[in-house]
């Protein structure tokens, strides 16, 4: 944020950043967050692993994170 604001562009007014898991949630200017449920995410993550070791799910499976977007 330092070199987009040195090179003399505007936060939020030019550029636009947001942050991944809430890192920077409490950072001035204020940064769209997006929250990944980080627990959440690694629960389902191991479940997977664990399938695919013990043989229960052979095949590719396709799963949807649940996300919020907090602006």
């Amino acid at each position: 944020m330092k070199a987009i604001k040195d090179k003399g562009f505007d936060i939020p007014a030019d550029v636009a950043i947001v942050d991944v898991d809430s890192s920077l949630v409490h950072f001035q200017p204020a940064i769209t967050t997006v929250d990944l449920h980080p627990y959440d995410l690694g629960y389902l993550a191991t479940s997977l692993l664990i399938e695919n070791i013990t043989g229960k799910n052979s095949k590719k499976t396709k799963i949807l994170v649940p996300a919020d977007l907090i602006m």
